[in-house]
């Protein structure tokens, strides 16, 4: 049977550190074998990676080993930001195969104009419904190309993960498979049989004003919707919103696109990729938005703020909770969170550790926070920000 535990440490040394976390881990797990670790740390362990890594192994040999450095990580119900921590879940997989590679930045950019180099890089179909947890470096990688070429290659099928974090420049983030280290590239870890994920994506968005449909748009550029220029258009939903909608627009103007048909009733909240505006002419009459629009989309202003962002999550984790009721507990909940999120967003801590421990009360849980989140929207991988990205294994 699946088993997982996590744990997570601030020990002042790496000796001191996996001690603490095997010691947890190997408590929690009572006696069973130990197949994967995933290890997520911060502060002054990154530039001892190797070392955390060796001494983890060596606590439990025989496991595969997979993680990256990051600006906070989480495990156990804890969040940890901008401090010297670890964070480690380790797991029992008796009946699930496991592929772990690093690809090099050159490869990636490869499969991304030819997807199915990934089906025989890794000897699956799609059939086999694979869970992919991605671990980019962000100087190296395009990102949203890779997530598309494994789209491609491999849809349907869940893939979540987020960019390392922590660092400032090219070189900096550590990605740590088994005994090596990396500073570029991804790390991809696949798991097959006895397993299954259910992902969860809050975007931390709320909708204002009503929804329009784009009527003339050329790439990311919007330049009318509803048959009238967008300029005038978002004049008049600023004009109708309250001065403090106005005030958040102004701060964190967002564009949610439809990713689903048009439903009878209208679009739902969780309808929409929520992307920034990254421009507006009035000369020209255009506003442009993170991601390509086609005629005929249906796009709705957003915001993000922290209140909108803690009731999404929570009722994203509610539904998964009434929804585990039927389909059974998850063994786990991997989570990828915005450096974004957290403290600076909440002003409290373990604000989204502590909706899903509220939710699933004894479920392990790690991670780590972001500089950009991998997760499905409505079938279609994308790379998000100031999101909470979580798969429930």
């Amino acid at each position: 049977m699946m088993r997982w535990a996590s744990a997570i440490s601030e020990a002042d040394s790496v000796g001191s550190a996996v001690q603490e976390l095997s010691s947890a881990l190997q408590a929690d797990l009572q006696g069973a074998s130990v197949d994967l670790l995933l290890v997520f740390f911060s502060g002054m362990f990154v530039a001892e990676a190797e070392a955390l890594a060796m001494g983890l192994r060596r606590a439990f040999p025989g496991a595969r080993l997979m993680g990256c450095s990051g600006g906070g990580v989480l495990a156990d119900g804890q969040e940890r930001e901008g401090r010297d921590a670890v964070a480690v879940s380790a797991a029992s997989l008796p009946d699930v195969l496991l592929q772990l590679s690093h690809v090099e930045p050159e490869e990636l950019a490869a499969r991304a104009k030819a997807p199915l180099r990934w089906r025989m890089a890794l000897d699956l179909i799609p059939e086999q419904q694979p869970v992919f947890v991605v671990l980019p470096d962000p100087f190296s990688v395009r990102a949203e190309a890779m997530a598309e070429g494994l789209d491609r290659a491999f849809p349907r099928c869940v893939k979540v993960g987020g960019l390392a974090s922590g660092g400032e420049g090219p070189g900096q983030h550590r990605l740590l498979l088994d005994d090596g280290v990396h500073h570029d590239g991804a790390l991809v870890l696949v798991m097959t049989g006895d397993i299954e994920a259910r992902p969860l994506v809050a975007q931390g968005a709320r909708p204002l004003a009503a929804p329009w449909v784009v009527t003339e748009a050329d790439g990311q550029v919007i330049r009318t919707v509803d048959n009238t220029p967008v300029v005038d258009a978002l004049e008049e939903a600023m004009a109708a919103m309250s001065e403090a909608e106005r005030r958040l627009f102004r701060r964190s103007a967002l564009v949610g696109v439809a990713t689903e048909l048009a439903r009878p009733d209208g679009p739902r909240p969780t309808d929409f990729l929520v992307r920034p505006v990254v421009g507006l002419s009035r000369a020209e009459g255009a506003l442009a938005i993170g991601t390509v629009v086609d005629n005929g989309a249906v796009v709705q202003l957003h915001v993000r703020d922290a209140h909108s962002a803690s009731a999404e999550l929570q009722d994203l984790v509610s539904r998964e909770a009434r929804l585990s009721t039927e389909a059974g507990e998850p063994a786990v909940a991997l989570v990828f969170s915005c450096l974004g999120r957290g403290m600076g967003l909440f002003g409290v801590p373990n604000h989204d550790s502590r909706v899903l421990g509220d939710a699933f009360e004894k479920m392990p849980m790690v991670g780590f926070f972001c500089n950009g989140e991998l997760g499905p929207v409505h079938g279609r991988t994308w790379m998000h920000g100031y999101t909470a990205s979580v798969a429930f294994l």
